[in-house]
């Protein structure tokens, strides 16, 4: 099995008539490195972004490969085999070379191709990167781009596997070996259908949220959090909150709010039409200010390709507004 090639066609006139043909490693050995990292085919799939049958054929074709067996199980749990333990102990030397030998040589290209992996929480990944994804591709059409999205949490831990050249995830982001650059402040806020009563008023008190009912996100969701959080700074549970409605997305709370059931805590940047069409009405609460912060990603290495520096820049220079 060739894990890794890299070709060079002579003769070489300049860096930018180089041709370079680079065949990239196996993706399943990067699986690979991922299940046995974690002993877990179900986290090696969500970090991933796969399937675990997608996972599993990986593997599969890694033992066929190797005409022996790299897993074995015992009680529900896996451990590595004789010879897993020796492709373990090599693959991580691998990975980590070919990402070095990728990007100097992408240091030596003058045109701007090839492809950046984004990670993307779920929020920016539907709601707005689509738009900027598709002006840098106009800038850029040599450039492929793949997106993942998922919640924060799921995207970062993808980020230490580096399965992704760069993720757009919200705070708290605690990363050794990474760059972390802000990126903006997105506003969480109440919304209520056009016409409800709240729609024409100037002002609410905090009490007043506290009996109307509520339509929230999940828990775990980072707008439940920072809504959660501004309650316990003031001296309120969330248990205190009349909540009719738990709902998986943005998409949901809004449709929710559109039937007529009082009012949901969500993302502006998620309801920015509803908003401006005038058939959804941002409510103030006094003294409320619910906020958070979005922030770049990405690993701290001697060689930062040119593709991804362009692709940060061009994010500053693209901030939601």
């Amino acid at each position: 099995m060739v894990l890794l090639c890299v070709r060079f066609y002579y003769p070489l006139t300049s860096a930018k008539s180089t041709n370079i043909i680079l065949i990239i490693m196996d993706f399943s050995l990067k699986v690979f490195y991922t299940v046995a990292k974690y002993n877990s085919f179900t986290k090696a799939s969500d970090i991933l972004f796969m399937t675990q049958p997608a996972v599993t054929f990986q593997i599969k074709k890694l033992e066929d490969e190797f005409q022996t067996r790299l897993f074995r199980r015992v009680h529900n749990q896996i451990f590595l085999t004789e010879a897993g333990e020796i492709l373990f102990k090599y693959s991580s030397r691998i990975l980590e070379n070919y990402e070095q030998a990728k990007e100097e040589i992408l240091q030596t290209t003058e045109d701007l191709k090839g492809e950046i992996r984004i990670g993307a929480a779920s929020l920016l990944g539907k709601y707005y990167l689509p738009k900027i994804l598709g002006l840098f591709k106009q800038k850029h059409p040599e450039v492929t781009i793949m997106m993942n999205m998922g919640d924060s949490a799921t995207i970062i831990n993808s980020m230490k596997e580096q399965i992704f050249d760069l993720s757009i995830v919200s705070e708290p982001v605690s990363l050794k070996h990474f760059i972390i650059e802000p990126y903006f402040t997105d506003e969480i806020v109440i919304i209520v259908k056009k016409d409800h009563p709240w729609a024409k008023r100037e002002c609410l008190e905090l009490e007043e949220i506290l009996r109307e009912p509520c339509v929230l996100r999940e828990q775990g969701s980072g707008t439940r959090e920072v809504f959660k959080r501004f309650l316990q700074d003031v001296g309120v549970s969330i248990n205190r909150i009349n909540t009719v409605l738990t709902l998986g997305s943005a998409e949901a709370v809004k449709s929710a709010i559109e039937s007529g059931i009082g009012y949901g805590i969500i993302s502006e940047i998620a309801v920015k039409n509803e908003i401006e069409s005038q058939f959804l009405v941002k409510a103030c609460v006094k003294d409320m200010k619910l906020t958070r912060r979005f922030l770049i990603v990405y690993p701290q290495r001697r060689y930062k390709s040119k593709l991804v520096d362009t692709f940060i820049k061009f994010l500053l220079e693209n901030v939601p507004g």
